[in-house]
């Protein structure tokens, strides 16, 4: 039997969300599958760092293209219809126009449900890639409940006519060693003082100017004139807006715009972190919020998306409308008791999120898929 595997998020430099997915599943199924089964890793550059290290029955294939682009459907697809595997599978939803059986899994459909957060381009090709797969794939995976329901609701007339049975509802993992990490040497200044961070595109999706705004109500009261924001992640759709706002606010001193940063880095800012604010209108998971638990910080959360459905609700101090941010994030910052209780069980909470887990619920499906392709 022989299984392909598209590695291309996984072997990205700079990861976030789905990228940190692929690439833990990955990892993961290393160990899990069997010896008898031969893996094929498809991507577009030679896989690196711990990626590169494979079993001896895997192995990398790499897929050029002109100029880089149209990877999926035309490099991919043409090593689809030259080589196939028995089955394929996709960590993100985008599957070749040509392939063998398949399996993907759909993260969200937020370009459908956040349209103004998206450029048309993007509108269109996630629409339309989704659509795609949902038709074509023959096993559907999401990460919670909440998108299985919302692929349902929006999609539910391709799911009708699609050869896959059910969707499979996979959790995903969080890295639940919390405290253990080494601490990293920050590349970057960051603040000594009291802060509160956010880790997450920099854009009105993920509640970015929500913060922002937040954030100044409460520098407003002298007892928290100490307090810093810090801001982990890429700009996103828009971020425009959110650098003139904070150029021009009276507390631009205090906010700390970092970019992405190394996974080592950014945990260990997490860890000092007096808070996690979480103002996202849309998430298909969450991994930043079980991060956070996982480290024993406290956690402001809109509540939104899948977050309810992963979250320990003494965990999480939530809200529902903007307005409502700069109060909770006042009751969340005074309330040591609260950060004491969260200390001691949001690792605990962490450790019900596992990669291992995640992974093997995956290979079952995936194995399922490869006896019904050999008979």
């Amino acid at each position: 039997m022989i299984l392909g595997i598209d590695a291309s998020r996984a072997n990205v430099t700079e990861k976030t969300g789905v990228e940190w997915y692929a690439w833990r599943i990955i990892q993961e199924l290393k160990t899990i599958i069997p010896s008898d089964v031969r893996v094929i890793l498809y991507s577009r550059e030679p896989l690196a760092g711990a990626l590169a290290t494979i079993p001896q029955n895997w192995e990398s294939r790499i897929i050029e293209t002109p100029f880089n682009r149209l990877w999926t459907q035309w490099g991919l697809s043409w090593e689809m219809w030259r080589r196939p595997p028995d089955v394929l599978f996709i960590p993100a939803h985008v599957i070749p126009l040509l392939h063998p059986p398949t399996v993907t899994t759909v993260h969200d459909i937020a370009s459908m449900r956040h349209p103004d957060a998206y450029s048309f381009f993007q509108r269109w090709y996630h629409t339309w890639s989704t659509r795609f797969a949902l038709k074509h794939a023959v096993g559907l995976i999401t990460p919670s409940r909440f998108t299985a329901q919302e692929v349902q609701d929006v999609f539910g007339d391709v799911l009708r006519n699609t050869y896959a049975r059910k969707i499979h509802v996979i959790h995903l993992g969080a890295d639940a060693s919390g405290g253990n990490h080494k601490e990293a040497a920050l590349s970057m200044k960051v603040p000594e003082d009291p802060y509160i961070v956010h880790i997450g595109r920099l854009e009105r999706k993920k509640g970015t100017l929500d913060l922002i705004r937040a954030f100044e109500i409460v520098k407003e009261d002298s007892t928290y004139q100490t307090l810093k924001l810090v801001l982990i992640g890429r700009p996103g759709f828009g971020s425009e807006e959110i650098d003139q706002i904070i150029a021009v606010s009276p507390y631009a001193s205090d906010m700390y715009r970092l970019g992405w940063l190394p996974e080592s880095e950014k945990q260990s800012l997490l860890r000092r972190a007096h808070l996690f604010v979480f103002p996202s209108h849309y998430e298909g998971f969450g991994i930043p919020l079980l991060e956070a638990a996982a480290a024993g910080v406290p956690v402001v959360a809109r509540r939104a998306g899948s977050l309810v459905e992963i979250a320990s609700p003494e965990l999480v101090r939530w809200f529902d409308e903007s307005d409502e941010l700069p109060l909770v994030l006042k009751e969340a910052l005074r309330d040591a008791a609260w950060h004491l209780y969260v200390r001691q069980e949001g690792p605990r909470h962490a450790t019900r999120f596992s990669w291992r887990t995640a992974a093997m619920r995956t290979w079952e499906v995936l194995q399922n898929v490869l006896h019904e392709a050999r008979t």
